[in-house]
Formats: structure tokens, sequence, C-alpha cells
């Protein structure tokens, strides 16, 4: 760990098995480090799937401060005091609707899921179900059901003057149906959108070329971070374009997946509480 020992400036962390355990839960000592630490000045960013209300209350009632925010895996980047976010990557309109429309086709055709649909900030979904129940337990998201398919909610929006530009698409099923339909939807839509699964009941669809290594980046341009002090924790596939960049140093927490792990600089020595763990290691003070 010795030649990691810097002062760092920006610490980015996944939330969800990173920062958390299985009941979403923040170990005290992670979250006493990271607050001596944002107290001191360095950047503190949770880096999530999540939509931004659930991050930032996430971080106000779970690690006990306000911090900086990359959501939607990276399609949205908000600075703490910031009215406005620094950057948004939304899906291309017909592309959105595009995707939707195969999406209701196969739920018409008998297959469970739902989906929600992020616009202007806000989550949409046809109706409530123990899909939307399971997402809204895990992230404390609000829901808005517009009791229709939700492609005829943006239609209508659009045929009404208003646009309505999808940040972000999240296929909810049960882990074996998103399994199968990553296949589909991957060969269908690889070329144009981003096209992974997160957790294993969510399948997610976010703008071409978005991600949390190219968010990472643009914090680090926004707060002139050298290379070299910017410090980056994940768990899973969607966080390794931020492990894996080039003057970051990347830390996969140990219960990542082996091809999460091999993408890392550093593999933190615990689950729960690694963060902390891995810290005290790895600053020159703490």
């Amino acid at each position: 760990m010795d030649e990691y020992r810097r002062p760092y400036k920006l610490i980015a962390l996944d939330v969800d098995m990173t920062l958390t355990n299985s009941e979403r839960d923040v170990h005290p000592d992670d979250r006493e480090i990271l607050g001596k630490l944002s107290a001191r000045g360095v950047h503190v960013v949770l880096a999530s799937g999540r939509m931004t209300h659930s991050i930032v209350k996430f971080g106000r009632e779970k690690i006990g401060f306000e911090t900086d925010v990359i959501a939607y895996n990276g399609a949205m980047i908000w600075v703490r005091g910031k009215k406005e976010p620094i950057s948004h990557e939304p899906l291309p309109q017909e592309l959105a609707l595009d995707i939707l429309s195969a999406a209701e086709e196969l739920k018409r055709n008998g297959v469970d899921l739902s989906v929600n649909c992020y616009l202007d900030d806000q989550l949409y979904s046809e109706k409530q179900n123990w899909l939307t129940d399971l997402y809204n337990e895990r992230t404390k998201s609000v829901y808005n059901f517009v009791d229709k398919p939700v492609s005829e909610f943006l239609r209508d929006r659009n045929e009404s003057g208003i646009t309505a530009t999808p940040t972000k698409l999240i296929i909810l099923g049960a882990p074996e149906t998103n399994e199968r339909l990553y296949q589909t939807f991957k060969s269908k839509y690889g070329d144009s959108a981003e096209v992974l699964i997160t957790d294993p009941e969510y399948l997610e669809f976010m703008k071409k070329g978005t991600d949390k290594g190219r968010a990472i980046l643009r914090m680090m341009e926004y707060y002139r971070i050298e290379d070299g002090l910017a410090l980056t924790f994940g768990d899973g596939n969607n966080d390794i374009p931020m492990l894996q960049l080039e003057n970051v140093v990347g830390v996969a927490v140990n219960n990542a997946s082996d091809v999460v792990k091999s993408a890392a600089d550093i593999v933190a020595p615990d689950s729960y509480g690694g963060v902390s763990a891995c810290l005290k290691q790895i600053y020159e003070s703490v």
C-alpha cells in the first residue's frame, strides 16, 4: 500500500454494496473517516446508478453530510451547492421511445417486467408492482405512476410541446429474466446505447459513451485535481470505467467479482467497512 500513500483531493465512491452492506447500511468507521476527510476539504463524491435525490438523501442520512453527486451511472453530475447539474447526457429521444416500446411489447406478451423512466430528475413508471416496491425499498426513490405505458406518456408530453428526453431507463425484472433480456437488448441497442446489468434485477440503458469514468474525469477537470490525486471505490461492473482510469487510483471492495478486482489497482481488505480500512492504510494521515 505504501506506493499509494498520498494526499488525495477527491474520493469517489459507489453506493450500493461498496459503501453499504446488503441491508443498505454504512459502516460507522466509513462514515467517520469520510466525514473527517470532507471537513479537511477533500471532495467526497457519491457515484451511483441511483437518481439524484436518492443519492443526496443517502449522503445526508447515511454518511452525515451532503456530497458531490454523480447520478445515473454518470449521465448527470452535481457539484454541492449548485442549483443546476454541471453535466447532463440524456438518451436520444427516439432511441428511448424505441427501447420503451420493445420492453412494453414483451410485457404485453407475458414477460414479468417493469420499466423505470427518469425524466427531469423524476422517476416515472406505469403502475406499482412488486418490482417497483423492491426498487423503492432499496433506493428510497419516489415514483410517479402514470397509469399508461411510459412510451405513451412520453409521446403525450412531446405532442403537448414539452420535450421528454429521459436521462436513463431501467427494465426491472427477476435476475433470470434480465439475464435473458440483456442478450436481446445488447444485440439490438448496444451500438447506440450503453446497456448493462447493474444489480441482478436492473437492466439499464444510458446514452452511448456515458459511464462513471468519464464523469470522474469531468469532476477532476472542474476541481482541477492533479493526476494521481483522485481515488475511486467500487464493486460492480458499472464501476470498472472509474476503477481503471489512468492516473486515478481504483479500489475494488472485497465483495467485488474477480473481473472488477482485476480492473482495480487495490483490493480493500474487507467488504463491509472496507473503505475506512483502506483509507487508513493509504492516506498520509487520517
